[in-house]
């Protein structure tokens, strides 16, 4: 299945070192709070 694929692929879970330890989901959401301030 296609969406376990990319679900799979891009796990909002792991954290990244290049992005200070966050998991994807956290910079998205860090990057959108800071473009609605401002």
């Amino acid at each position: 299945d296609l969406v376990q694929y990319i679900e799979g692929y891009y796990n909002y879970q792991r954290r990244h070192s290049n992005n200070g330890g966050l998991s994807p989901k956290q910079f998205e959401d860090n990057y959108f709070r800071q473009l609605e301030s401002v």
